[in-house]
């Protein structure tokens, strides 16, 4: 992927535009930014998404899939969910948005890993199966986006040189201060 997308950069800024255009995402720029969702999706997000749907635990499954809203956290086991935490996410959400290509930027993705993990680590004690979990999961995504780190770099370079979207600033990213080690 990161060689194909190498490439593919390169032929790209070769046939650039005239001296002083802008890529935008109207017009010619809306096949470039096409393109790099379709990869950021496809290459990057959906491999580390369905490696972490894949990972399960005995007797629990995948928590993480779990969806929690006011109206089942009684049933779950969970009555006082929203009184801890007020964002929730889980990988269902994270899968659907992946899927639906809702995800400008990897950063956007990373900010919903990190929500999620934040959120069972904050709810669950340290300790506790689920806590311990998120601390695996947190580790399985890490390894993961080391892997992919060349084709996220690759990405990152393509949305610079062509202008195709602003990465947002955000206030968090997933980081081992937002999540314990």
């Amino acid at each position: 992927v990161v060689m194909y997308l190498d490439d593919i950069l390169g032929q790209l800024r070769e046939a650039a535009a005239p001296a002083g255009a802008e890529a935008s995402t109207s017009g010619a720029g809306r096949p470039l930014l096409s393109f790099y969702r379709f990869w950021l999706h496809q290459g990057v997000l959906k491999p580390i998404t369905e490696i972490l749907l894949a990972k399960e635990w005995k007797k629990w499954g995948n928590p993480f899939t779990a969806v929690i809203t006011r109206e089942n956290c009684h049933k779950m086991d969970v009555p006082d969910y929203f009184d801890v935490i007020q964002t929730p996410m889980n990988l269902k959400w994270i899968k659907a948005k992946v899927d639906k290509h809702k995800y400008l930027t990897f950063q956007q993705f990373d900010a919903d890993i990190d929500l999620m993990l934040e959120n069972a680590m904050t709810y669950n004690r340290e300790g506790e199966p689920v806590f311990a979990m998120a601390k695996v999961i947190r580790d399985v995504y890490k390894q993961k986006v080391a892997d992919l780190q060349p084709a996220i770099a690759v990405l990152r370079e393509f949305v610079r040189y062509w202008n195709l979207v602003e990465e947002p600033s955000l206030s968090r990213s997933f980081s081992d201060a937002a999540v314990p080690s």
